[in-house]
C-alpha cells in the first residue's frame, strides 16, 4: 500500500505539515476531511419594480465529515462512548459534542488553523473492496454549529 496523506478540502499536507486533533487529541488516522459553510440569504424587492432592495445578513450552514481508517475510528468511538457514559445522564458516543482542529502549512508556507466546533456524528458507514489491499475506511458526516477559517470569528 502506498502512503497517502489525508486530504483537507482537496488539498494533501503531509503529516510533517499536518496536525488534526479531535478534543484537543492528535490523530494520524484520520484518511480526509472536508468541511465548509454556506451562507443563505435572503431579499426584499422594492414594489412595482421588482428590482432587489435589500438583502438579509442571511443565515449559516456549516457542514463537515470525516473518513477515518477503521482503528482510528475505533479510538475515536470508545473516546467518545466514554465521554458520553460519564454525563449525566448518560449519553449514546453519537450524541456527545466535539470539536475538531485542523492545522496544516498550505502551499504559501503559512500555517492555516480552522476549527470545527460543537460537531455530532450523523451518520457513518465503513466502505472496504472485496480482494483489496486498501485499509476499511469509515466516513462520518457531522453536524456542525460553526467553521471558523484559520481563527476567523465569523458571526452567522
Amino acid at each position: 500500500m502506498a502512503t497517502t496523506f489525508p486530504a483537507v478540502n482537496g488539498f494533501h499536507p503531509s503529516w510533517v505539515e499536518m496536525n488534526i486533533s479531535i478534543q484537543g487529541e492528535v490523530t494520524r488516522l484520520v484518511k480526509s476531511i472536508e468541511y465548509s459553510n454556506a451562507k443563505t440569504r435572503g431579499m426584499g424587492r422594492g414594489p412595482g419594480t421588482g428590482k432587489k432592495k435589500i438583502r438579509t445578513r442571511g443565515t449559516s450552514e456549516p457542514e463537515a465529515s470525516i473518513a477515518f481508517y477503521a482503528l482510528g475510528f475505533r479510538d475515536f468511538r470508545r473516546k467518545l462512548a466514554e465521554t458520553g457514559a460519564a454525563l449525566t445522564p448518560p449519553r449514546h458516543w453519537q450524541d456527545v459534542e466535539f470539536d475538531i482542529t485542523v492545522s496544516y502549512e498550505n502551499p504559501d508556507g503559512d500555517i492555516e488553523t480552522d476549527q470545527i466546533e460543537r460537531c455530532l456524528v450523523n451518520e457513518w458507514s465503513k466502505s472496504s473492496e472485496d480482494d483489496s489491499e486498501e485499509p476499511v475506511v469509515v466516513e462520518c458526516t457531522l453536524d456542525v454549529m460553526d467553521v471558523r477559517l484559520d481563527g476567523d470569528e465569523v458571526e452567522s
